[in-house]
């Protein structure tokens, strides 16, 4: 991470996957760019394999989920590049892709 200023943070992209390691979780990776204690926020970057899913879970934050590339789906609907999502806290979903993709996700807990 680099510090442009004190207002504003370059934040490069980290060098490894690391494996989402989770009961009921499959086939998903992720890097994690930001990880602010202060404002309890996260920046991280996913990556779904094709027929990658992750475990049903509630979120206890919000959470706006930006696609980059190929697709994703849970519950509420799908998503393809370009496409958002924008989660309250309490959402509760299951999140799965089939043909893979990958989202940036920042989670904001205040």
């Amino acid at each position: 991470m680099t510090s442009a200023s004190e207002e504003t943070t370059i934040i490069r992209e980290p060098a490894d996957w690391l494996p989402v390691e989770l009961p009921g979780t499959q086939g998903i990776s992720i890097k994690v760019y930001h990880v602010d204690k202060v404002n309890h926020n996260v920046i991280v970057k996913f990556r779904f394999a094709p027929g990658g899913y992750g475990a049903r879970h509630v979120h206890h934050c919000r959470a706006i989920g930006y696609t980059l590339s190929g697709e994703w789906a849970y519950d509420d609907g799908s998503f393809e590049e370009g496409d958002a999502a924008y989660e309250l806290i309490g959402n509760n979903h299951y999140p799965y892709s089939d043909k893979g993709g990958e989202l940036i996700v920042f989670m904001d807990a205040v």
